[in-house]
């Protein structure tokens, strides 16, 4: 009972189902029977009106039936009298009329007596026939009520079974709708409050109406909602608070980590001017215990061969001596650029035209490219001046040159461009000679690491391209190499700010 009828919501519904029920069944019954009898009513009149009908009948084929015996009877006697009189021997009672009437009277007795047996005898054949021909009526009417009783009960139980639908369909309908009301609606309220909770709004109520039990359960969703309401906005704001506390050590460890980087490449930078220091300090310890012995050995190689390239006339051994002439100030220039590079000469620093110092650069190598039948090209228009180190730029623009001039095979050409924009200035050395093997593009400006030949004069030293770059870097711009491959040529590009020299 606790569990079925335990709750008021349960005990209203199933109440109010059962005097549905009652009520309904009770209406019904009252029409089916009510109907019933009516019909019966109606078959019983039927019938006995039919069974009187046909009694009737029957009384009146049988009323006709005697009075049509009777008749043959009496003109039987009739016939029978009037043969006796045809018989009656008048000549033997003539004159005795007497004994005439007693014979007369005699004979009718007989024929009374014959005539009252022969009655009994008709009137029991009547009786017979008219007891067998009731019978086969009877028999007639009773077959027929028979059929029409089964014919009507069939057809109540049509009746009953179609109420019955009626009054089915109509309770289910009625159960749907107190379900459906009393169920149905308060849990489609739930699931919407819950659908809205889901997709974040706050606030929205299940409403506290209807039965005890839906007020209870609408109380206890309420009270649900509030609470995950109130963990929400905790949770919310642990979050947000979280965040804020992750958010400022995020901040604090990018600004650490910029520290850190900050600091890390004034180490790599620190590390790379030691190791430049270094190497500054090996060449120069190299160079001034050297220099002098080199230069005055080279100075009498150079003296000696001008004398003779004075006094011979012979083509071959002329072509001879100009190869020591060339090699001699070749290993010149390595020992006065070891000196220079070694010593960290100081930059001279003024308004400088880089396009006439590209220029010059192009004057002086140009004499070489036409004797190799290079075709060395200048292009370009004159930009404003910026604040550098002319002469170390011309270095670098003449190291360049003449590795382009030394790479590049008779035939070929070497492109010198020059173009000024708003953020600094750019020359490129190109040529078309033997190009760079992807594998060497990153060592190339390493100190004494070179591609060139050891042919006479042509052979390189490794310190030029990292002068170079030592230079440019220096006066705050970048030296980039690009080839696309052996045999395929290669540009130095020299990127400048407008404010080098600072």
């Amino acid at each position: 009972m606790g569990g079925l009828w335990g709750g008021t919501l349960g005990r209203r519904f199933y109440l109010a189902l059962l005097v549905l029920f009652v009520a309904t069944l009770s209406a019904w019954s009252i029409v089916v029977v009510r109907k019933a009898r009516e019909d019966f009513v109606k078959h019983s009149q039927s019938v006995a009106e039919k069974s009187l009908g046909e009694l009737d009948r029957t009384m009146r084929e049988e009323a006709g039936t005697r009075a049509e015996l009777m008749e043959k009877a009496v003109a039987q006697l009739a016939d029978n009298l009037l043969a006796g009189m045809e018989d009656l021997p008048l000549e033997v009672f003539e004159g005795q009329e007497d004994r005439l009437l007693e014979w007369i009277a005699m004979r009718l007795e007989a024929s009374r007596n014959r005539t009252r047996r022969n009655s009994k005898v008709i009137a029991n054949l009547i009786r017979e026939e008219s007891e067998r021909r009731l019978r086969e009526r009877v028999d007639r009417l009773v077959a027929d009520s028979r059929r029409e009783s089964d014919a009507w009960s069939r057809t109540l139980l049509k009746s009953l079974l179609a109420w019955s639908g009626v009054f089915l369909l109509g309770v289910g309908a009625l159960v749907g709708l107190a379900f459906h009301h009393l169920v149905l609606k308060p849990i489609r309220q739930a699931t919407a409050v819950v659908e809205t909770m889901r997709e974040g709004t706050r606030g929205r109520r299940m409403p506290e109406e209807g039965a005890e039990e839906l007020r209870a359960l609408a109380r206890s969703f309420n009270g649900m909602a509030r609470e995950i309401e109130e963990h929400q906005e905790f949770l919310e704001k642990r979050v947000a608070e979280k965040t804020k506390a992750l958010s400022e050590a995020l901040d604090e460890q990018r600004t650490t980590n910029v520290k850190l980087r900050e600091a890390l490449d004034q180490l790599e930078r620190a590390q790379e001017q030691l190791v430049e220091q270094a190497k500054r300090a090996a060449l120069g310890d190299m160079a001034r215990g050297m220099a002098h012995e080199f230069n005055n050995i080279l100075g009498g190689i150079g003296g000696c061969a001008e004398d003779l390239l004075e006094d011979v006339e012979a083509p071959e051994q002329k072509e001879v001596i100009e190869v020591i002439l060339r090699t001699a100030r070749r290993a010149r220039i390595v020992t006065e650029n070891l000196l220079s590079f070694s010593r960290g000469a100081p930059k001279s620093i003024g308004p400088t035209d880089v396009f006439e110092v590209l220029k010059a650069a192009v004057t002086l190598v140009a004499p070489e490219a036409t004797r190799r039948r290079i075709r060395l090209e200048l292009t370009g228009e004159r930009g404003p001046t910026i604040q550098t180190d002319a002469r170390g730029l011309q270095q670098v623009f003449l190291n360049l040159l003449l590795n382009a001039v030394q790479a590049t095979e008779g035939g070929g050409e070497i492109h010198a461009r020059f173009r000024a924009s708003e953020s600094g200035q750019c020359v490129e050395i190109e040529d078309s000679g033997q190009g760079i093997a992807e594998n060497e593009l990153g060592r190339i400006f390493e100190s004494f690491y070179s591609t060139k030949s050891d042919a006479a004069g042509g052979g390189g030293t490794g310190l030029g391209l990292f002068v170079s770059r030592s230079i440019v870097e220096g006066l705050g711009g970048n030296l980039r190499a690009h080839s696309p491959g052996l045999g395929r040529g290669a540009r130095f590009t020299v990127e400048l700010p407008l404010d080098a020299g600072s």
